[in-house]
């Protein structure tokens, strides 16, 4: 369909993410935002030994995501749950030293998920977000009708905490930092 060409990691976007967990040498991965699942499934087969957690909270791509996933790397684990709530959870219970947030696209999510992610985080591990430049339009605003802040505020934001030592952006639509 459209949807999943537009949703899904292909080309630049697949060799990038690709790169950067064999770059990290990544031994656990976090993903927020499985959607049909070519982005979990292009950085678990980067791994030495597949192990990946990803979160969908849409029912339907989370279905067709895991479709895609035990096909093709039955390793990957699989949670149906809202960001908000599961980021805290896995961050309590486990330590990964690479993140890949492709979902929520919304900087004041950004910036929740870097926060609740990071006593979770091994030194030196990499946070990649996707979708910096999205726009956050009026439809996009919160139900109260507070403006969110924006992608690249967002991402901003994060740059400045004291544990990011440095950052990258690529084609001004993906960052990866170093924590």
């Amino acid at each position: 369909s459209q949807h999943y060409i537009m949703a899904s990691s292909r080309d630049w976007k697949a060799a990038l993410l690709e790169r950067l967990v064999r770059f990290q040498g990544a031994r656990s991965i976090l993903e927020a935002g499985t959607a049909y699942g070519a982005s979990a499934i292009t950085m678990a087969l980067a791994q030495d030994e597949p192990k990946l957690v990803t979160i969908e909270a849409s029912p339907n791509q989370g279905d067709i995501g895991r479709e895609n996933i035990r096909a093709e790397v039955p390793e990957i684990e699989c949670v149906f749950e809202n960001e908000a709530t599961a980021i805290p959870r896995l961050a309590a219970e486990r330590r990964f030293d690479f993140i890949f947030h492709d979902a929520a696209h919304r900087g004041d999510y950004y910036v929740k998920a870097f926060n609740a992610i990071l006593p979770a985080l091994e030194p030196g591990a990499m946070f990649a977000l996707d979708d910096i430049q999205w726009d956050d339009k009026p439809a996009n605003r919160t139900e109260s009708g507070d403006s969110p802040i924006g992608c690249r505020e967002g991402w901003s934001e994060i740059l400045v905490h004291d544990r990011v030592s440095g950052a990258v952006l690529v084609n001004g639509r993906i960052g990866a930092a170093l924590v």
